[in-house]
């Protein structure tokens, strides 16, 4: 096996690099627990921001990597 082949990952039937895997799940886990720790504490307040958090880190992460995957899609005879 190549270094090149070790730098990926197979998660979920899918192929990734796990740099950007780690740097998605720092982003992601940064902003969620952020923003749960910065919520003022009554109820839905610390969910709230939580979860937020957790979707602009994903939204920021789909920005950052771009798929790395070429199809090539052939007809059929």
């Amino acid at each position: 096996m190549s270094a090149k082949d070790r730098a990926f990952l197979n998660v979920w039937d899918d192929t990734v690099s796990s740099r950007d895997l780690l740097i998605s799940l720092f982003i992601a886990t940064l902003l969620s627990l952020g923003g749960f720790l910065l919520a003022p504490w009554p109820a839905p307040g610390p969910l709230v921001l939580g979860l937020s958090g957790a979707i602009l880190g994903f939204f920021i992460s789909t920005l950052l990597f771009r798929p790395k995957r070429h199809l090539d899609i052939e007809e059929e005879a």
